[in-house]
C-alpha cells in the first residue's frame, strides 16, 4: 500500500521503485535486474500472482523475490483459508487502519463468506449476525487477546439471546 507506513518505509531509501497495489498496477519495467519485496500483511496468494505477473510482463530479466510476508500474517490467512470451509459468516477483529485485518475480511467476501470488520465487541451489530447458523470469528494479528476474547463474549452473548427470544 503506497501511504502505509511500512510500504513508505521499505521505499524511502531506494533511488527508484514501483509501489504495486494491484494486478493492473504491473509493467514491463527498464531494468535488467527486478527486485520484489512484499509489505509484511500482504496475503500470499496475492503476492504470488503479482509475481508471475511480473516474470510475465518482464521476460528474460532476472526477478529476485525475497518473502517478507510476516509469519503471523501467513498463519493467519492460512487459518483463515480453512475456517471459510465451515462457517456461514465471518466476524474478523483488529483495527480499521490494520492492513491485514482488513485483507481478512476482504479474503472472506471474496470467497463467499459475508464479513463485517470490527474494532471492537462494541461494534458488532446482532441483526447482521442472526441470518447466520455459523459464525467464525477472526483478527488482525496486532489486535490484542482481550479484544478478540470480548468479540468472542459478545458473539455468544448475542447467539444466547437469539436462542432465548426463539424459545418465547
Amino acid at each position: 500500500r503506497a501511504n502505509h507506513v511500512e510500504g513508505r518505509g521499505i521505499v524511502g531509501d531506494l533511488r527508484e521503485h514501483h509501489i504495486i497495489e494491484t494486478k493492473a498496477d504491473v509493467a514491463a519495467y527498464p531494468h535488467e535486474r527486478l527486485g520484489v519485496v512484499c509489505q509484511s500483511t500482504t496475503p500470499e496468494h496475492f503476492a504470488d500472482e503479482i509475481l508471475a505477473l511480473i516474470r510475465t510482463k518482464n521476460p528474460g530479466k532476472e526477478v529476485v523475490f525475497r518473502n517478507t510476508i510476516c509469519k503471523p500474517t501467513r498463519e493467519r490467512q492460512e487459518a483463515l483459508d480453512k475456517l471459510i470451509a465451515q462457517v456461514d459468516a465471518l466476524v474478523v477483529v483488529g483495527g480499521k487502519n490494520s492492513n491485514n485485518t482488513r485483507e481478512l475480511a476482504e479474503s472472506a467476501r471474496k470467497r463467499g463468506k459475508p464479513a463485517v470488520h470490527i474494532q471492537a465487541a462494541t461494534d458488532l451489530d446482532p441483526d447482521w449476525l442472526m441470518g447466520f447458523e455459523t459464525i467464525g470469528l477472526t483478527a488482525g494479528t496486532s489486535t490484542l487477546p482481550d479484544t478478540v476474547e470480548e468479540g468472542h463474549r459478545a458473539i455468544l452473548r448475542i447467539a444466547e439471546q437469539a436462542q432465548a427470544a426463539a424459545r418465547r
